[in-house]
Order: C-alpha cells, then sequence, then structure tokens
C-alpha cells in the first residue's frame, strides 16, 4: 500500500471517526434538550399546581373573611335594633298606666324586701307611685318597711335598702333580668330563628 492510501485511509477513518462524535453528541444533545424540557415541563405543571392551590386557599380565605364581615356587620345591626327596642320598651314600661305601674313595683318590693328595709323612689316617679306603699301592704301585710324621701338613684321604679343588701328594683335593671328571654322572642319575631 502506498502512503497515499494509508493517508487516505488515516483521514477516512478519522473523519468517520469524528462524524460518528459528532452523531453521538448531537444524539446526547438532544437527549439532555429532551430530558432538561421534560423536567422544565414537570417543574412547570408543579409550579403551576401549587400556585392554583395557593390561590384557591387565598380565594377561599376571602370568602370566608367577607362572609364573617358580613356575619358580623348583620350581628351588629341587629344589636343595635335590639338596643333601640329595648330602649323604647323602658320607655313604655316608664309609662304604664298608673295603677299597672305601682302594682309592677309593689310586687317587685313585696318578693325581695325584708322587714326593716327602706324603700327609695326615683325622683321622676314620686308622683306616679305614690299609692305605692299601701299597695304593698296590700300584697304584703307585716311587711314592715322605711319609707325614704331621699331619690333612689335611678331614673324610673325603686331601690330597696337594706343593712347588707341593695336591690335595685329600677325599669332598667326588671328589662335587664329578662333581657335575654325578651331578646329571643323579638329575635324571633323580627329575625326568625331566634338569632342574636
Amino acid at each position: 500500500m502506498a502512503l497515499k492510501d494509508i493517508i487516505d485511509r488515516i483521514e477516512s477513518e478519522a473523519t468517520q471517526e469524528a462524524r460518528e462524535l459528532v452523531e453521538a453528541a448531537e444524539a446526547e444533545s438532544q437527549r439532555v434538550v429532551a430530558t432538561a424540557r421534560r423536567e422544565a415541563e414537570r417543574a412547570f405543571e408543579r409550579e403551576l399546581e401549587r400556585a392554583r392551590a395557593a390561590a384557591a386557599a387565598e380565594s377561599e380565605t376571602i370568602v370566608a373573611n367577607a362572609r364573617l364581615a358580613a356575619r358580623d356587620r348583620a350581628l351588629a345591626e341587629r344589636r343595635a335594633l335590639l338596643d333601640e327596642l329595648f330602649g323604647r320598651l323602658e320607655t313604655e314600661v316608664a309609662e304604664l298606666p298608673p295603677e299597672a305601674y305601682v302594682s309592677l313595683f309593689a310586687a317587685r318590693i313585696a318578693a325581695v324586701a325584708r322587714p326593716g328595709e327602706t324603700v327609695l323612689v326615683a325622683s321622676a316617679d314620686v308622683g306616679r307611685l305614690a299609692g305605692l306603699r299601701e299597695r304593698v301592704a296590700q300584697i304584703a301585710p307585716g311587711l314592715d318597711l322605711t319609707w325614704s324621701d331621699e331619690p333612689a338613684g335611678v331614673g324610673h321604679g325603686v331601690v330597696v335598702v337594706g343593712a347588707r343588701a341593695r336591690a335595685d328594683l329600677s325599669v332598667a335593671s326588671i328589662l335587664a333580668d329578662r333581657r335575654d328571654s325578651v331578646e329571643a322572642v323579638m329575635s324571633e319575631n323580627l329575625f326568625g330563628g331566634g338569632g342574636r
């Protein structure tokens, strides 16, 4: 074989080997790119799913907070309406006809007072409760009470003062004692379901 044939053969083998190396490199490059693309797509899908889950959770939180705020506003409005109605109710009780008003407080005094205690009448009710002493004597004969000219210190009603206790029998206290049950009735009538 001649030198030229040897060089041609070496050149041909080198070219073939280079071509095979380039083809292998291109195949490896395509495989690496395809793998990277698949990994990138999987990572993108994972991030997209995380973002969707986070958005859904945030959306649920926003909706829940909006519902709570709406419920709180509704409850505040109901509370304001009930407070207004209680204010009116207190006025209506204070404006009962004289006989009913006297009977209301006479019954309350007879239920809580002990002999020797002192009854004070609200200054606003001195005239309206003029027959109170006699009515208490009818309901609870023998209940010896002291009737003071000193004002009771309440808006409407009476206060019974003893050696160790003081009983506020004002219109406000009468309503406060029954507020829960009265509110339940009012709520049922106004809002249905007894909601407060």
